[in-house]
């Protein structure tokens, strides 16, 4: 069985994980933390002469 015709054949269970997958995905960027000034500490290089 080729994918298309795997596809057209499962439409609906195709789209209900398509769908619960954006919406775990639309819920995960939403609890993610954002800092509009993350603590972000750069790396300091020192050169003795």
């Amino acid at each position: 069985m080729n994918l298309s015709r795997f596809a057209t054949q499962n439409i609906k269970p195709i789209l209900f994980v398509t769908l619960i997958l954006c919406a775990i995905g639309a819920w995960m960027i939403g609890s993610f933390p954002v800092a509009i000034l993350p603590d972000v500490t750069f790396p300091r290089i020192v050169v003795i002469a």
